[in-house]
């Protein structure tokens, strides 16, 4: 596990026991006010774990591709389309399984913790992209002053 990985994975703990007592709260009032059956908590469950969890996930992935291919700049660019768009996917599951339009009828509870990692994430991708560009971009070599000296003399 290199640093980034550890990065995220402590990002994702504290949003997680920063978040925790109000997804639960919230998760099992839906339960009891909507009679959800075991499938349907199962899918709002799962809905959850990929809204929140995804783009954490998948911000490690182009880190690992990116040592194999040769246009990293490409798996580097698809990581912010790919991220919202797992977190749409499990936004998506959360809401259907209550009836849910949007976020504004579920009172927030389940979806925080998942706008809460988005931006985590986002924001821990961009941090590294740029320290990871600024540290291995090649910088040119001094002069030689021996070539100077000809140059003044």
């Amino acid at each position: 596990m290199n640093r980034f990985d550890k990065f995220a994975l402590a990002i994702a703990a504290a949003a997680t026991l920063l978040c925790a007592r109000e997804t639960m709260n919230s998760g099992i009032f839906y339960v009891e006010a909507y009679s959800l059956t075991r499938a349907a908590s199962a899918i709002g469950i799962l809905g959850w774990i990929l809204a929140s969890y995804g783009p954490i996930a998948l911000a490690a992935l182009p880190w690992r591709w990116s040592k194999r291919c040769r246009l990293d700049w490409v798996l580097h660019l698809l990581f912010l389309p790919g991220a919202i768009l797992i977190f749409w996917a499990g936004n998506f599951l959360m809401l259907h399984v209550i009836g849910a339009p949007d976020f504004d009828a579920s009172i927030g509870g389940p979806v925080i913790l998942g706008i809460l990692l988005l931006l985590a994430a986002v924001g821990g991708y961009l941090f590294a992209a740029i320290v990871h560009a600024s540290t291995s971009r090649k910088r040119p070599a001094p002069p030689d002053p021996a070539a100077l000296e000809d140059i003044f003399s």
